[in-house]
């Protein structure tokens, strides 16, 4: 084939593809040649003669290429430079391209090409005359890049053995090289492509599992910067850890080792990075990753209190939002980041650190956005920001700078001073510090008083040393030391907690001089530091036994417990979070929201054990609410009710009411005549009716369902002489009132045992509420019913009594929906077991629960609130052989009372005698009638 045929033939496939016919530049790779064509193009250089290859050199002459005239120069150099690109992508490793390139050509044809190995000044600049001519994408004319080098990699963006060492790291954007960086339009606009874009965005996205891998595939087969042959590696490389790429390995000491570790893929955001332009404010920026879980149409994504992106849900099941997030100038070192539905449920909340709030200096690499670690032997030639507790000084000082928070962040602009330090704390950016301190330094000791402590404690510390050694500060925590007082608070923003050995490390800087020598030491105290904080926005507030909780929060806000008490035999593992006497989950180390609580006004506690608990436990807060979207009390002015909302909501005049629970019990439905911003609340408006006197409750809902609501302190006379038991029971449990708070119970349990048929039937088994227009909260059953276990147990028996057939049908509902057939349970008496169902026998319904050993233990419904679903592990299954011996001297007194006294009125007096030395609790049942006999007994006693 001669020249003009093969040039023909290819530029017409650009022409076919729409690549010729646009104003900015191209690559070849979008041409997506055929192997068979690659092959083609390889034997023919291979046959190509030195007499063809001077003759297109040296011609001015121009040959017309479908209605278009190239010069000769210029279109051999098409054909050289595709052949070049395409084996570079295919065969090149690192650097080494021209290697792979010269054994293409015959050897006439790579004497004319190649000198001394590397291509020959004639080959480079054909290579120019072609990427101008044909407007290939290319760098010529830009200093500081190999221009020829650079250019080709603009043809393919990068090579089958580039990815295979770096994907982990470029995806990351550490590393990238500068063809990758200009394809993305990170250097010049001009030179980015879309396709390109669009490939790194799907290997992104498929990192951070946004994506599926099916989805993935579709995209990777349609993309011109893929070979086919490349897909299934590409895919098993784009999901690498960082630290696993074959360039960390072969590399270790190159592989940004000072750079903060990529976080586990367990979050919804990656790790942010700071962004700053010394035009423009710093801001620190995110990713989002994990979404292939998701399912609803939209989420919304809340950073702190602030709105930050609504995810919209495609055809093809990815979701469509911003390429990346933007904290701008954060005020606090931790930001919490929410993930919404569309009806305002908290689907996932994660804790984003931005920097490091007990260091007095934080680094960052402006070209990668991370965080460094390593403050030492910095490079002018890279530039980096500087976060500095804001009572110190960076001399000489930077030209650049902004306050962050209780800091000042200083931009150090490519070709800083090599003279740039921090003189208080001895730090230069390119000198290493020094690896050993004088010798008298070691002297120093750092004592504090007391090391067991609350938070929000005052210590002293005390820093003996000899009269000749003069200190001149003292910083804990990035914060400076009052050198008289030697006293310090301990608060969360000067400490970091070592989950593992339960102790808080303060770090502490010294400087001290002894004669004309001065040396800046660094210390650390442990501290046992008890108590607990959550964040709310940007503001870390403490947990108090006087913390009241929304349900909205334990499920939004990052929560961090420290150490529980001062005895240092507790072990983290062995503790459990409970919500009343419900188990929740285990103690955690790391920040992490507590979870979805039913908020119905019982404390939060951490005990150790997950059941049959002892300890008095500590208190996290002393009630947990559901106030749903509404944040603050309602305000009333001039007959207009003004509700604040925590989202933003638009109502639908058809779907969204407001409902008033009035003092003189008039139930009252309200329509939304107004909304919108004022200041920085969302507001609703509502006109109220001549029937509005004093609200004792108020509920927002959406088409009868309860999005959040406010009650006075008051709403208990609600429940004094109800008139319509029924409709007060349905409307306690819609607007999900605190009925188990301490404040209220009293009278929630004197109204439940007033009408304790009519409550139960409400709470637990009614379908609908009294009114037409509300609908029941999809809420867990277990919540309700043990709800009800806990305001009625004071007298099971009595309402088994008084009703059998309605509590045998409500209590065998409950626990249909409560327990599952060999799932685990936990006995406040008996431990853990398996529950094997509902055992019919003469005396009643009871529960058959099975031990090891395949002991059996038959419960009472009247005993049902001892029990609750077990969520631990299965190892923990505790052994009752310990039980035998007491079972069979049950049997025997069982007999006995059973025998002699079946009617005798003394029967409790006689039995209080007979086992004032023995616990009845603890029996196990191998013949029914027997035990079942000893049941009755227990109950008699306890009903006494």
């Amino acid at each position: 084939m001669q020249p003009e045929e093969l040039i023909s033939y290819f530029y017409s496939k650009a022409k076919d593809k729409g690549l010729t016919n646009q104003e900015l530049p191209w690559s070849l790779a979008e041409l997506q040649i055929s192997e068979d064509d690659y092959q083609h193009l390889c034997e023919w250089v291979n046959q190509l003669e030195n007499r063809t290859l001077d003759y297109w050199f040296r011609s001015y002459q121009s040959v017309q290429i479908d209605d278009i005239k190239f010069f000769r120069p210029a279109a051999i150099g098409f054909i050289l430079l595709l052949l070049t690109s395409e084996t570079v992508r295919r065969e090149a490793k690192g650097k080494e391209l021209w290697a792979v390139v010269r054994r293409k050509f015959s050897i006439p044809a790579e004497s004319v090409l190649f000198a001394s190995r590397q291509p020959s000044q004639s080959f480079k600049n054909l290579i120019e005359k072609t990427t101008r001519e044909f407007n290939l994408r290319h760098v010529f004319g830009i200093e500081g890049l190999h221009n020829w080098f650079d250019s080709i990699y603009l043809q393919i963006g990068f090579t089958q053995s580039g990815f295979k060492t770096h994907l982990p790291e470029w995806l990351c954007r550490q590393g990238q090289p500068l063809a990758i960086q200009y394809l993305l339009g990170e250097k010049d606009k001009n030179l980015q492509s879309e396709s390109f874009r669009k490939l790194w965005s799907t290997l992104r996205n498929f990192r951070y599992q946004h994506i599926t891998k099916i989805k993935l595939r579709q995209e990777l087969s349609q993309s011109p910067w893929i070979l086919p042959n490349w897909i299934d590696e590409l895919i098993q490389c784009a999901t690498k850890k960082l630290e696993l790429s074959d360039r960390t390995l072969q590399n270790p000491v190159t592989t940004s080792s000072n750079l903060v570790e990529e976080l586990p893929q367990i979050s919804f955001l990656t790790t942010p990075r700071l962004r700053w332009q010394p035009l423009n404010p710093p801001e620190f920026v995110c990713e989002l990753q994990n979404l292939v879980e998701l399912g609803e149409d939209e989420y919304d994504i809340f950073l702190g209190n602030h709105f930050a992106d609504r995810l919209i849900r495609q055809e093809d099941g990815s979701y469509l939002h911003e390429s990346e997030l933007v904290l701008k100038q954060s005020q606090s070192a931790e930001v919490s980041a929410i993930l919404k539905n569309a009806a305002g449920d908290v689907v996932e909340s994660v804790l984003l650190q931005l920097w490091c709030h007990d260091e007095d200096l934080n680094l960052f690499d402006l070209q990668t956005g991370q965080r460094i670690q390593n403050l030492s032997k910095l490079s002018p030639n890279k530039s980096y920001a500087l976060l500095v507790a804001d009572d110190l000084t960076v001399e000489p000082e930077p030209n650049c700078w902004c306050q962050l928070a209780d800091k000042k962040l200083y931009y150090l602009a490519k070709g800083w001073s090599q003279e740039t330090q921090i003189s208080q704390l001895a730090w230069q950016a390119t000198v290493a510090p020094p690896k050993t301190q004088p010798p008298w330094t070691e002297q120093l000791q750092v004592v504090a008083h007391p090391v067991c402590i609350k938070l929000g404690e005052i210590i002293t510390i005390q820093t003996p040393v000899s009269n000749d050694i003069e200190i001149l500060f003292i910083r804990a925590g990035s914060k400076p030391m009052n050198l008289e007082t030697r006293c310090l608070r301990i608060t969360p923003d000067i400490f970091s907690f070592d989950f593992s050995q339960q102790m808080a490390k303060v770090k502490l800087k010294i400087g001290l001089q002894k004669s004309e020598e001065k040396a800046v030491i660094n210390r650390e105290l442990r501290l046992n530091v008890t108590g607990a904080i959550y964040l709310d926005s940007e503001d870390w507030k403490l947990l108090t036994p006087d913390t009241v909780l929304t349900c909205e929060q334990a499920k939004s806000c990052q929560f961090k417990v420290f150490a529980i008490s001062s005895e240092e035999n507790i072990n983290r593992q062995d503790c459990g979070v409970f919500h009343g006497d419900t188990w929740i989950k285990r103690l955690w180390q790391k920040p992490q929201a507590i979870g979805d609580l039913a908020g119905l006004g019982e404390n939060l506690t951490i005990h150790q054990g997950t059941y049959n608990r002892q300890d008095e436990g500590f208190i996290l807060a002393k009630e947990v609410i559901d106030t749903g979207i509404l944040t603050d009390p309602p305000e009333i002015h001039d007959g207009i009710l003004s509700l604040k909302l925590s989202l933003r909501i638009e109502p639908d005049e058809q779907k969204h009411n407001v409902i008033w629970w009035d003092k003189c019990d008039e139930l009252i439905f309200l329509e939304i005549d107004d909304y919108g911003e004022r200041e920085e609340d969302f507001v609703w408006l509502s006109l109220l009716s001549e029937k509005c006197t004093e609200p004792l409750v108020i509920a927002v809902s959406y088409e009868g369902h309860r999005l959040g609501a406010w009650w006075n302190e008051q709403w208990t006379i609600l429940l004094e002489n109800s008139s319509e038991p029924e409709r007060t029971a349905s409307l306690i449990r819609w607007f999900k009132l605190p009925i188990l708070s301490n404040r209220y119970l009293k009278n929630v349990q004197q109204f439940a045992l007033t009408y304790p048929q009519v409550v139960l039937q409400q709470w637990l088994l009614a379908k609908k509420p009294i009114y037409e227009e509300l609908q029941w909260n999809k809420v867990k059953s277990e919540q309700w019913f043990l709800m009800a276990m806990r305001v009625l147990q004071v007298d099971l028996v009595h309402l088994f009594q008084a009703d059998v057939d309605l509590m045998t049908k409500l209590l065998t509902h409950c626990l249909q929906s409560q327990f599952n057939i060999g799932g685990l349970i936990s006995h406040e008496e008996y431990g853990i077991g398996r529950y094997q169902g509902l055992i019919t026998m003469e005396h009643g319904e009871f529960l058959h629960l099975e031990y090891v050993n395949q002991n059996k233990i038959y419960i009472p419904l009247t005993s049902l609130h001892l029990i609750s679903p077990w969520t631990g592990i299965a190892s923990e299954l505790t052994s009752l052989d310990h039980c035998k011996k007491a079972k069979h001297k049950a049997a025997q007194l069982g007999d006995e009372i059973a025998n002699d006294h079946r009617k005798d009125n003394s029967l409790v007096y006689l039995l209080k005698n007979k086992i004032s030395s023995f616990d009845f609790t603890k029996i196990l049942a191998d013949e029914p009638f027997r035990d079942l006999l000893i049941m009755r007994i227990l109950e008699t006693i306890k009903g006494k």
